[in-house]
């Protein structure tokens, strides 16, 4: 318990992730240039770090940069102070919905449940990218490839805040950012990786001033993520400020988009698009889906918008090839 703030907001979450997931351990392994951050027993998780990290981005760009140093803490020459606000590392499930906590000395049991299993492997998901100029076209030597989580995978992690307030409004802000939709993580973000939805989410209040509660916190209160026997189930608020644009897109004829490995029909062919598993749930049963959803690259729809902004752009301003002046 930290002295001057004996309240102690805690909430458990249950996350998943809408699109999938890179968090990245800041190096590659010699054949792929990214690797995913991993726990001691090689199951892709969440740094408290990563998360606190876009809380804090969030917080300040919402609510100031001195209110979010006075909750998430700071260190300058003149003063310092820690952070009121605390995260666990983030746990994946199982195919049954549970955390996966601690050191598993069993590595068959985790090789054995098909979720686990798929997240082990080395690149779940792997999507290529290539470096551009200033001119919007490929540099030369520029590919590289990133390594993701699949879309659907679940993960277990606690949030809490130590106050001097029984009624700290900074923790409803606090849970609320986790609704917006720019609450994103690990890289790539503005790619349309690392969106996730609050699955569950319940939390509980300690006051450790008093004797009940000191004692409840001390001597019953578990610090496993998935007991949240005597939490409160929590909603959070709909944001609704944030502007956003859905366009649903049908074609009128065939289309293919990248360079894919795996055919959806018996016949071989030559150009395949990208597809990808994804993790389903039901029932509180997780699967990998037999079926296979083909991605669109951001970078082809973009590419086709600049395309054709640029020939509206040239027409409408006169300017044609046959008069482009010869350098």
């Amino acid at each position: 318990m930290l002295a001057d703030y004996p309240i102690l907001y805690i909430a458990r979450l249950v996350l998943e992730t809408r699109t999938p997931l890179s968090i990245g351990a800041g190096r590659g392994e010699g054949i792929f240039d990214t690797m995913l951050v991993r726990d001691a027993n090689g199951l892709p998780t969440i740094p408290g770090s990563s998360f606190a990290g876009v809380l804090r981005h969030l917080y300040q760009h919402n609510y100031g940069e001195e209110f979010t140093d006075s909750l998430f803490g700071h260190a300058n020459k003149d003063s310092e102070q820690p952070s009121q606000v605390h995260v666990s590392w983030g746990c994946i499930h199982n195919s049954n919905n549970q955390p996966i906590e601690g050191l598993e000395h069993n590595s068959a049991r985790l090789k054995n449940d098909l979720l686990l299993a798929d997240a082990l492997q080395l690149t779940p998901i792997v999507r290529d990218h290539v470096r551009l100029t200033h001119r919007g076209v490929a540099k030369d030597q520029g590919k590289f490839d990133r390594t993701s989580l699949r879309a659907g995978h679940r993960f277990s992690i606690e949030l809490s805040l130590w106050s001097d307030n029984p009624k700290d409004e900074r923790w409803d802000k606090l849970l609320n950012l986790l609704k917006r939709p720019d609450f994103r993580l690990g890289g790539a973000t503005r790619r349309g990786l690392g969106a996730l939805r609050v699955i569950k989410l319940r939390t509980r209040q300690f006051n450790l001033k008093e004797p009940k509660d000191f004692a409840d916190y001390t001597e019953k209160f578990s610090n496993q993520l998935a007991d949240t026997n005597e939490f409160t189930e929590r909603t959070l608020l709909k944001t609704d400020e944030f502007p956003q644009a859905k366009i649903r897109i049908k074609p009128r004829d065939g289309y293919r988009f990248g360079q894919g490995a795996e055919p959806f029909g018996t016949e071989e062919a030559d150009l395949l698009p990208i597809s990808e598993h994804k993790i389903k749930w039901k029932d509180n049963k997780g699967s990998v889906t037999n079926e296979r959803y083909i991605v669109i690259p951001a970078s082809a729809v973009k590419g086709a918008l600049s395309h054709r902004v640029a020939f509206h752009y040239n027409a409408l301003t006169g300017q044609f090839a046959d008069k482009t002046p010869q350098p």
